[in-house]
């Protein structure tokens, strides 16, 4: 099942289906991200460059996502696409440390919290819920069922990931450029058969397992889910831990574990981050309404100018200013 209306001008047919973009603004990385409302937070120093690979065969969709950076990442998959992840470097998922080769299930419409301080790297299958059923019904039950987030990591098995890892890296390198679209169409159905017999060797014949999960780190992870959203509610506006704390009637030393818990961070240093996160997605559309670093500075309650450029400057690696220009120049 392949998607219609392939473009005309990019290249071979095939190098649509199985295409490989690098992305410098999360921004602009998650508007291509069909099917997810996703908010990346980026947490460590550094300048953004992402890689993503992507092998689309209408009703599955593989894809590889590697950053240098650490990163908080809050995301929902939208309508009937779940999907597998598998974890190519060490993560914090929903308060849950995961090592490397983890693979879980994420589900439609569920908020997701995922943190990494290493370079991020993640193996994503969206499977179509039809032929999710169809290829492994013990996991598509779980779909319907309200559990915790540890139940949603799955047992599989460490060779056959290590195979599936081995088998995405070298399609996404290769690339074939095949511009006949009946010869793509059935290169794409054998790699879509292929990916199938990685999947179920993966997975195996064992159906999720049921945890007993932690009465303490669940109350954390909800404490931090409240946060989160009281945070995401605020906007511009600037939280302090107080504040939240009195918001959701719990005391400031609950707030800090929740946060170093789940996201890994204490909560002033991950509201800081936020706000210049979401000042840089400004900077670099500031082009359309002509602002001013100085204007989205104070929008964002940073009442000191200089400090805000030096902290801007720490975590991205380059000044506001130079953002502004960046995405002013690069519009010509």
């Amino acid at each position: 099942m392949l998607r219609s209306g392939l473009p005309r001008g990019r290249g071979s047919v095939m190098e649509y289906l199985c295409r490989f973009e690098q992305f410098s603004d999360f921004g602009d990385f998650t508007q291509e991200l069909q099917g997810w409302e996703t908010t990346f937070v980026q947490l460590s120093v550094g300048q953004l460059k992402i890689d993503h690979g992507c092998f689309d065969a209408g009703d599955v969709i593989l894809h590889r996502t590697r950053f240098g950076l650490g990163s908080a990442c809050r995301s929902t998959r939208r309508t009937d696409w779940p999907s597998l992840a598998i974890d190519l470097s060490p993560k914090r998922w929903c308060g849950i440390d995961v090592p490397v080769g983890t693979v879980r299930l994420i589900v439609p419409g569920r908020e997701m919290h995922v943190v990494s301080h290493d370079p991020w790297d993640t193996l994503f299958i969206s499977i179509h819920r039809d032929t999710l059923a169809r290829w492994a019904p013990g996991v598509a039950d779980a779909l319907d069922a309200d559990l915790t987030p540890d139940h949603y990591l799955l047992p599989s098995d460490p060779t056959a990931v290590d195979a599936l890892i081995g088998w995405t890296q070298a399609l996404l390198s290769a690339r074939p450029a095949i511009d006949d679209a009946d010869e793509a169409k059935e290169w794409a159905g054998a790699l879509r058969q292929r990916l199938k017999q990685h999947l179920l060797a993966v997975l195996g014949s064992e159906p999720p397992t049921r945890r007993i999960s932690s009465l303490h780190r669940v109350a954390r992870y909800d404490a931090a889910l409240a946060a989160l959203e009281a945070i995401h509610r605020a906007g511009p506006r600037k939280v302090t831990v107080a504040s939240l704390a009195r918001e959701l009637g719990i005391t400031n030393r609950a707030i800090e574990y929740a946060f170093r818990s789940v996201i890994g961070v204490g909560p002033s240093q991950y509201m800081l981050a936020e706000r210049l996160n979401r000042a840089r997605h400004d900077l670099r559309g500031g082009w359309r309404s002509k602002s001013s670093v100085t204007t989205i500075a104070f929008q964002y309650e940073f009442e000191n100018l200089s400090r805000f450029t030096s902290q801007y400057t720490r975590l991205f690696g380059e000044r506001p200013s130079d953002t502004l220009r960046a995405a002013k120049n690069a519009l010509g």
